[in-house]
């Protein structure tokens, strides 16, 4: 178990350096409805521009070791979860373009 208080230093340095890319963001917003722009291109902006998506995949494990985070799950379902929930947000918004 971590320690209380210690997870902000440790965070801390884990995105040291590391900043959204908002011109990554802002091309999967813009792109998003373009017959074109595939769900592999969707990822590869989603993952370049949120540096904190990298937190799941810091060790194989959580932040401190942990091998699960406060739901219970474990980091790669939450990582798998979270990503999922940005594809439905890719696929319902093309619903009327390749979702036929």
């Amino acid at each position: 178990k971590v320690p209380v208080g210690t997870c902000v230093p440790m965070l801390t340095g884990l995105m040291r350096g590391r900043h959204t890319n908002w011109k990554r963001a802002k091309s999967a917003a813009f792109r998003i409805r373009d017959p074109n722009y595939t769900c592999k291109s969707f990822h590869e902006d989603i993952v370049e521009a949120f540096p904190e998506l990298r937190l799941y995949c810091s060790s194989g494990e959580g932040v401190g070791g942990a091998s699960s985070v406060t739901s219970g799950r474990s980091v790669d379902d939450e990582y798998q979860r979270t990503i999922g929930a940005l594809f439905a947000v890719f696929w319902a918004m093309r619903m009327d373009i390749d979702g036929r």
